[in-house]
């Protein structure tokens, strides 16, 4: 499945609109729950990233399959929401998983918040690196010393991975 065709069935499948990096997110965990989007991820800031992923926004917009618009945060930081613009069309299956596999982990993955769902796909990055494995919470503290901090919100990201079916991978 193309980039641009995946995120425009993802934003289908949320049925809503959601912002950009809730969306790699989902599309990061959506592929370890074995979705072949043919995406790499590199760790960012926020946690796994797709280049890829990000210019297929560009390609979706152009193609008039979505719609962008720049919202703010609560402290004034901008940022991008994007939604879609063919609501009538049904989406398939989605880079292997069906469509009922895949909004079923959607909706799952909605449960949380935007800092859970943060904590949990870093973590899944961070364990799936030789580097780290075992230790990949330790290094999840010193990447996101106040986001997994709070012991409530790292278990709220492993219920989740276990939701998904990612079980074996939590420490």
């Amino acid at each position: 499945m193309m980039p641009d065709e995946a995120l425009i069935n993802l934003i289908r499948l949320n049925g809503k609109k959601i912002d950009g990096e809730r969306l790699q997110r989902e599309a990061f965990l959506l592929a370890r729950c074995g979705a072949d989007f043919q995406l790499t991820f590199v760790y960012s800031y926020g946690g796994p990233y797709s280049p890829e992923f990000a210019a297929a926004w560009e390609n979706a917009r152009v193609g008039a399959h979505i719609a962008v618009k720049e919202e703010k945060t609560r402290h004034g930081t901008p940022y991008l929401v994007y939604s879609r613009k063919d609501d009538d069309t049904e989406t398939g299956a989605v880079a292997g998983l069906s469509a009922e596999e895949a909004r079923s982990r959607l909706r799952k993955m909605a449960e949380v918040s935007d800092l859970v769902l943060e904590l949990a796909a870093a973590y899944i990055f961070l364990k799936d690196d030789e580097r780290y494995g075992d230790s990949a919470i330790d290094e999840l503290k010193v990447r996101k010393p106040l986001t997994a901090r709070h012991d409530l919100r790292t278990q709220q990201a492993f219920n989740l991975l276990q939701e998904l079916g990612l079980e074996n991978l939590t420490p």
